[in-house]
C-alpha cells in the first residue's frame, strides 16, 4: 500500500528482502510522516543504546547500504489505525483519552502512518538528522494486533522494563483476551510470568515508579507485594510496602530484611513497661514479643510434655524468669524476645536458591552435636505461627517433623531444616549461663542482615566477646 509523501508524492514502492530473507513492498517516508503508536508499551528509551543504533546505521551506509536500516519499519495508514482503535476503546476512558490526544497532536492524517514495529529505528534516524527518510512497510492487516505485535517485538529487541510489560499485558486483557493464559500464549511467556507482572500494577505508584526507573527489581517488588499484602486492609498493605521500600533505599538492606522488620513491627505488642527493646538505640523491630527462653540450663515456657511455646507476660511474672526486681523484663529477656520475633519472620521469608549459602547456614547446627529436641520445638513454633503457617497442620512437633521428612516437598524440608538450625543458634545465644562467643556474633550478624538492630545489651555482649577472644 502506497502512502503519499509530505510533498505530495511518496517514495517509489520497491520490493526488498529483510535480513531474514522475507520479501515485502518497501516505501521511503519522511520522519515527519511517522507517528508513534499511542499504545506502544515502551515508555522509556536508553539514549546510549539509541546512539549505538544510530552509529550502526551510519556504518551500514558507509558499507554501501541504501539507508543503513537493515529492516524496514512496519507501519499502518494513520486514518485506518485511528478509526479501528477509536471503536475498539470506546467506553474505556483512559484509553480513549490517550488515543484522542495522539490524534489531535498528529494533525492531518492523510499522508501519515502509525508505527507498529520500529520506534527505536525512527528515534535513531532522528539522532542522525530530522530530514532523514525511513524505509517503511505500510500494512493495514496488522492494525488489530498492534498491541500484541508491539509487546513481542519490543521484548525481543530490547527488553521492556517490568512496568511496561505489565501495562502491555493489562492492555491485552482490556482488548478482550479472556484471561492470563491467553495473554501468555500470545506473547510467548508463561502464565506465572504474566501473573507476576500484572501483580506489579497493584503496588503503590511510588514503588511502580521505582521499578520503571530500575531502582527496584521486579523480583524484589513481587516479594514485597506477596509478603506484605493484607487482603483485608489495603491501606495497611500499601503503607507496609512503602515502608519496606523506604527501608531498602535508605538503609541499603535487602528485600528480605525489610520484610522481616516490617512483619516484626506488625506482630509486636507494646510491652507492659511501655519501653521498646532495651537501650536508647531505636530498633527496626521495636518492642518485644516474648519467646521461649533458656535460663540456667532449663527451657521456660513449656506447655505440656516436651512442647516449647513462648511464655506470655503472666508466665514470666509468675516464674520470675527474665525479670528484674520490679517485675519488668530485663535487658537480656527483651533482646531475646526481639531476636525470636526476627527469627520467625526470617523462617517465613527466607529463600534457598543459593546452595552454598544454605549449607553455610545449616552446618553449625549439624556439626554442634547437641540435642536438637528443644530446637525442633522452637522451629515448629515459628513454622506454625498463625497467619504465616507452612507445612502440615500438625500440632505435635515430632509428628510435624516426621510428616515433613516422609513427604515429597523438598523445599519445605529445606525450610524446616533451616528453621531448626536457626533455633539452635538462637537457643544458644539465649542461654544466660554462658558468655557469648564467635558463633553468637555470627548469629547476630545474620539477624542484622535480615532487619534486626541489636540492642545496647547485645552490643555489650559483642564487645565482651571481642575482649575474651584477644
Amino acid at each position: 500500500m502506497a502512502v503519499a509523501g509530505a510533498s505530495g508524492s511518496g517514495g517509489p514502492l520497491r520490493t526488498k528482502k529483510s535480513m531474514w530473507g522475507e520479501a515485502s513492498e518497501v516505501q521511503d517516508l519522511s520522519l515527519e510522516q511517522l507517528l508513534d503508536n499511542p499504545f506502544n508499551p515502551r515508555k522509556t528509551y536508553d539514549e546510549a543504546k539509541l546512539r549505538a543504533l544510530a552509529d550502526t546505521i551510519l556504518a551500514e551506509r558507509d558499507a554501501g547500504a541504501d539507508h543503513g536500516v537493515l529492516q524496514a519499519i512496519v507501519t499502518a495508514p494513520a486514518v485506518d489505525f485511528f478509526a479501528h482503535w477509536e471503536e475498539k476503546v470506546a467506553g474505556r476512558t483512559a484509553q480513549a483519552e490517550k488515543l484522542a490526544k495522539a490524534k489531535e497532536a498528529a494533525g492531518d492524517l492523510t499522508h501519515k502512518v502509525v508505527i507498529i514495529i520500529g520506534h527505536r529505528r525512527k528515534r535513531a534516524l532522528e539522532m542522525i538528522s530530522a530530514d532523514e527518510f525511513a524505509p517503511c512497510v505500510v500494512d493495514s492487516t496488522r492494525i488489530e494486533r498492534a498491541r500484541i505485535i508491539g509487546l513481542n517485538e519490543n521484548g525481543q529487541r530490547v527488553d521492556l522494563n517490568p512496568m511496561e510489560e505489565a501495562d502491555g499485558y493489562q492492555d491485552l486483557l482490556d482488548d478482550g483476551l479472556p484471561d492470563q493464559e491467553a495473554v501468555a500464549r500470545q506473547v510467548g511467556k508463561t502464565q506465572a510470568h504474566v501473573s507476576r507482572r500484572l501483580g506489579l500494577l497493584k503496588l503503590p505508584l511510588t514503588v511502580q515508579e521505582a521499578i520503571a526507573a530500575d531502582q527496584l527489581s521486579a523480583a524484589d517488588a513481587t516479594l514485597l507485594r506477596t509478603q506484605l499484602t493484607d487482603k483485608q486492609d489495603k491501606a495497611a498493605s500499601e503503607k507496609a510496602i512503602l515502608d519496606a521500600w523506604t527501608m531498602m533505599k535508605e538503609n541499603e538492606v535487602k528485600a528480605g530484611a525489610a520484610i522481616t522488620a516490617i512483619k516484626a513491627r506488625r506482630q509486636d505488642p507494646v510491652p507492659k513497661d511501655g519501653k521498646g527493646v532495651a537501650g536508647d538505640k531505636p530498633s527496626t523491630v521495636p518492642g518485644p514479643r516474648p519467646g521461649p527462653r533458656t535460663t540456667k540450663g532449663k527451657t521456660t515456657g513449656h506447655s505440656g510434655k516436651g512442647t516449647s511455646v513462648p511464655p506470655d507476660d503472666a508466665e514470666q511474672a509468675e516464674s520470675g524468669s527474665g525479670s528484674q526486681q520490679d517485675g519488668s523484663p530485663n535487658e537480656s529477656t527483651l533482646a531475646a524476645a526481639a531476636r525470636d520475633r526476627v527469627c520467625a519472620a526470617i523462617v517465613e521469608t527466607a529463600t534457598f536458591d543459593n546452595a552454598r549459602q544454605t549449607v553455610r547456614l545449616l552446618a553449625p547446627a549439624l556439626l554442634a552435636g547437641t540435642d536438637l529436641t528443644v530446637a525442633q520445638e522452637r522451629a515448629h513454633h515459628w513454622l506454625r505461627l498463625p497467619g504465616s503457617a507452612v507445612g502440615p497442620d500438625i500440632v505435635d512437633p515430632r509428628a510435624y517433623l516426621m510428616a515433613v521428612l516422609t513427604g515429597t516437598d523438598a523445599s519445605l524440608a529445606t525450610r524446616v531444616a533451616f528453621a531448626i538450625a536457626l533455633a539452635v543458634a538462637e537457643l544458644r545465644a539465649s542461654d544466660e549461663t554462658r558468655t557469648w562467643d564467635a558463633r553468637d556474633r555470627a548469629h547476630l550478624d545474620y539477624l542484622r542482615e535480615n532487619g534486626h538492630t541489636p540492642s545496647d545489651w547485645e552490643e555489650q555482649q559483642l564487645r565482651s566477646e571481642l575482649v575474651d577472644s584477644v
